[in-house]
Protein backbone atom coordinates (compact mmCIF):
# COMPACT_ATOMS: atom_id res chain seq x y z
CA UNK A 1 0.00 0.00 0.00
CA UNK A 2 1.24 3.38 -0.80
CA UNK A 3 2.44 6.06 1.52
CA UNK A 4 4.03 8.58 -0.34
CA UNK A 5 1.43 11.53 -0.24
CA UNK A 6 1.63 11.90 -3.57
CA UNK A 7 0.05 9.30 -4.48
CA UNK A 8 -3.01 9.60 -2.51
CA UNK A 9 -4.47 12.48 -4.74
CA UNK A 10 -4.02 10.18 -7.49
CA UNK A 11 -6.26 7.96 -6.00
CA UNK A 12 -9.01 9.68 -5.04
CA UNK A 13 -9.19 11.55 -8.50
CA UNK A 14 -9.07 7.79 -9.61
CA UNK A 15 -12.52 6.83 -7.92
CA UNK A 16 -13.83 10.22 -9.14
CA UNK A 17 -13.41 9.33 -12.70
CA UNK A 18 -14.51 6.10 -12.19
CA UNK A 19 -18.06 7.75 -10.89
CA UNK A 20 -17.75 10.12 -13.89
CA UNK A 21 -17.37 7.08 -16.53
CA UNK A 22 -20.46 5.15 -15.08
CA UNK A 23 -22.75 8.49 -14.95
CA UNK A 24 -21.45 8.43 -18.46
CA UNK A 25 -22.58 4.79 -19.30
CA UNK A 26 -25.90 5.04 -17.01
CA UNK A 27 -26.86 8.47 -18.64
CA UNK A 28 -25.95 6.45 -22.53
CA UNK A 29 -28.47 3.14 -21.23
CA UNK A 30 -31.06 5.44 -20.44
CA UNK A 31 -31.25 7.14 -23.98
CA UNK A 32 -30.73 3.79 -25.14
CA UNK A 33 -33.13 1.73 -23.07
CA UNK A 34 -36.04 4.86 -24.60
CA UNK A 35 -35.37 4.10 -28.00
CA UNK A 36 -35.09 0.34 -27.39
CA UNK A 37 -36.29 -1.48 -24.09
CA UNK A 38 -35.92 -4.99 -25.96
CA UNK A 39 -32.22 -4.25 -24.40
CA UNK A 40 -33.07 -5.05 -21.15
CA UNK A 41 -34.82 -8.12 -21.14
CA UNK A 42 -32.27 -10.10 -21.65
CA UNK A 43 -30.40 -9.27 -18.30
CA UNK A 44 -33.57 -9.28 -16.73
CA UNK A 45 -33.11 -5.67 -15.64
CA UNK A 46 -36.31 -2.87 -15.56
CA UNK A 47 -36.11 0.39 -16.39
CA UNK A 48 -36.68 1.66 -13.07
CA UNK A 49 -33.85 -0.22 -11.93
CA UNK A 50 -31.16 2.40 -14.06
CA UNK A 51 -33.57 5.43 -12.00
CA UNK A 52 -32.34 3.47 -8.79
CA UNK A 53 -29.08 3.40 -9.79
CA UNK A 54 -28.66 6.84 -10.96
CA UNK A 55 -30.08 7.73 -7.92
CA UNK A 56 -27.55 5.87 -5.17
CA UNK A 57 -24.08 6.21 -8.25
CA UNK A 58 -23.01 9.31 -6.54
CA UNK A 59 -23.34 8.21 -2.53
CA UNK A 60 -21.68 4.74 -3.79
CA UNK A 61 -18.66 6.29 -5.18
CA UNK A 62 -18.96 9.19 -2.02
CA UNK A 63 -18.31 5.85 0.32
CA UNK A 64 -15.43 4.57 -1.75
CA UNK A 65 -14.07 8.00 -1.80
CA UNK A 66 -13.57 7.68 1.50
CA UNK A 67 -12.13 4.17 1.79
CA UNK A 68 -9.55 5.20 0.22
CA UNK A 69 -9.15 8.41 2.23
CA UNK A 70 -9.75 6.22 5.36
CA UNK A 71 -7.12 3.93 4.07
CA UNK A 72 -4.58 6.77 3.77
CA UNK A 73 -5.32 8.41 7.51
CA UNK A 74 -4.41 4.64 9.24
CA UNK A 75 -1.78 4.29 6.75
CA UNK A 76 -0.39 7.43 8.27
CA UNK A 77 -1.55 7.10 12.00
CA UNK A 78 0.09 3.37 11.89
CA UNK A 79 3.32 4.74 11.32
CA UNK A 80 2.97 7.46 14.38
CA UNK A 81 0.89 5.33 16.67
CA UNK A 82 -0.06 2.42 18.01
CA UNK A 83 -3.94 2.59 18.40
CA UNK A 84 -6.88 2.14 15.94
CA UNK A 85 -8.93 4.67 17.01
CA UNK A 86 -13.05 4.81 15.38
CA UNK A 87 -12.64 7.49 12.25
CA UNK A 88 -14.01 10.67 13.88
CA UNK A 89 -10.92 10.44 16.46
CA UNK A 90 -9.02 9.26 13.75
CA UNK A 91 -9.20 12.51 11.89
CA UNK A 92 -9.49 14.75 14.92
CA UNK A 93 -6.29 13.04 16.15
CA UNK A 94 -4.70 13.69 12.72
CA UNK A 95 -5.80 17.18 12.36
CA UNK A 96 -4.83 17.82 15.76
CA UNK A 97 -1.06 16.44 15.28
CA UNK A 98 -0.41 18.25 11.97
CA UNK A 99 -2.16 21.23 13.23
CA UNK A 100 -4.97 20.91 10.61
CA UNK A 101 -7.42 24.00 10.46
CA UNK A 102 -10.90 23.33 12.34
CA UNK A 103 -13.05 24.36 8.95
CA UNK A 104 -11.23 21.60 6.68
CA UNK A 105 -11.67 19.14 9.51
CA UNK A 106 -15.36 20.05 10.20
CA UNK A 107 -15.56 19.70 6.15
CA UNK A 108 -14.14 16.14 6.07
CA UNK A 109 -16.44 15.33 9.06
CA UNK A 110 -19.06 16.00 6.87
CA UNK A 111 -18.03 14.59 4.61
CA UNK A 112 -17.96 10.98 6.88
CA UNK A 113 -21.35 11.61 8.29
CA UNK A 114 -22.85 11.46 4.75
CA UNK A 115 -20.70 8.66 4.04
CA UNK A 116 -22.06 7.05 7.53
CA UNK A 117 -25.80 7.92 6.87
CA UNK A 118 -25.07 5.87 3.76
CA UNK A 119 -23.81 2.84 4.66
CA UNK A 120 -25.56 2.55 7.81
CA UNK A 121 -29.11 3.97 6.71
CA UNK A 122 -29.73 6.22 9.20
CA UNK A 123 -32.55 8.82 9.15
CA UNK A 124 -30.23 11.05 10.44
CA UNK A 125 -29.98 14.44 9.07
CA UNK A 126 -27.04 15.01 6.83
CA UNK A 127 -25.49 17.47 4.68
CA UNK A 128 -25.37 15.18 1.04
CA UNK A 129 -22.01 15.91 -0.65
CA UNK A 130 -20.98 15.96 -3.80
CA UNK A 131 -17.90 13.60 -4.92
CA UNK A 132 -15.92 16.82 -6.31
CA UNK A 133 -16.56 18.10 -2.78
CA UNK A 134 -15.28 15.09 -0.91
CA UNK A 135 -12.33 14.42 -3.11
CA UNK A 136 -11.63 18.12 -2.68
CA UNK A 137 -11.76 18.30 1.14
CA UNK A 138 -10.19 15.05 1.67
CA UNK A 139 -7.24 15.93 -0.39
CA UNK A 140 -6.49 19.53 1.22
CA UNK A 141 -6.57 17.00 4.44
CA UNK A 142 -4.19 14.92 3.28
CA UNK A 143 -1.94 17.75 1.69
CA UNK A 144 -1.19 18.64 5.36
CA UNK A 145 0.51 15.18 5.73
CA UNK A 146 4.31 15.17 5.65
CA UNK A 147 5.76 14.23 2.44
CA UNK A 148 6.41 10.68 2.79
CA UNK A 149 5.89 9.09 6.32
CA UNK A 150 7.43 6.04 5.43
Amino acid sequence: MPRDLDVWPSRLKAVEREYTVLRLAVTRLRTQVSLDATILVRDDVRHRDIGVAVEHLEGTYVTRLFAEFETALRLFWSKVRTTHPPMRDLVDGVAAMRRIPVDLTTEVHVAREFRNSLMHEREIETTKVSISSARSCMCRFLSRLPENWR
